[in-house]
């Protein structure tokens, strides 16, 4: 996961440095196009370039190293995957949670949500994580989009992948990290919207 992330860094920045290459002329273009009055097409031509730039520069800065490992590596996954994946972490420092354990539990929470989104059309597909720290305690949030049948409900803990021993410990392994921190779990399926709210004590 550290090479992943790496990896992805080294892709953000050299993203970066062509976009900024790339500026001149982009100020060229803008500024012919009001030249001519042709305000539409340059309000079109600056709004693709912003959300351009802010896609490259999307990256989570919690303060914990490893809740930003792991959300900015899954970022990258999901937008391969046509996910789209936005976020609200606050300024989170350091936490008394061991590396590990938090690695496994958000980890196996976006693996989820990853995995659930796969399963539905890509203009659906939706996940919303939710980060703070609050009154001593982390709080966590996530919400993904899932199919809408009723089997996908009753299932929805189940794993889909075909080594089922292996990839359906998901779930288990978060448990036993909220059981490990005195923390608490609760969760809503709705028509073909999932929720989890987990909170966990820091002192």
């Amino acid at each position: 996961m550290l090479e992943a992330n790496y990896q992805s860094l080294r892709k953000a920045y050299d993203e970066n440095r062509m976009m900024y290459h790339d500026f001149k002329n982009h100020m060229l273009v803008m500024n012919q196009l009001l030249q001519e009055e042709k305000n539409k097409e340059a309000l079109e031509y600056i709004g693709t370039y912003i959300h351009g730039t802010l896609s490259i520069n999307q990256r989570v800065e919690s303060g914990c190293k490893i809740i930003d490992i792991i959300v900015n590596y899954k970022i990258a996954e999901a937008a391969e995957k046509q996910i789209n994946f936005t976020y609200e972490i606050d300024f989170i420092s350091q936490i008394d949670i061991k590396d590990n354990d938090m690695c496994v539990l958000l980890a196996n929470l976006l693996d989820n949500a990853i995995e659930a989104c796969e399963k539905v059309e890509k203009d659906r597909r939706l996940i919303y994580l939710r980060i703070k720290r609050q009154n001593q305690m982390l709080l966590i949030f996530i919400e993904n989009t899932i199919e809408e049948s009723e089997a996908e409900k009753r299932e929805f803990f189940k794993t889909s992948k075909k080594n089922k021993e292996l990839h359906g410990l998901g779930i288990k392994c978060i448990d036993n990290v909220i059981l490990k921190y005195d923390g608490h779990k609760e969760y809503s399926i709705q028509k073909d919207n999932f929720q989890m709210y987990i909170s966990l004590p820091l002192d």
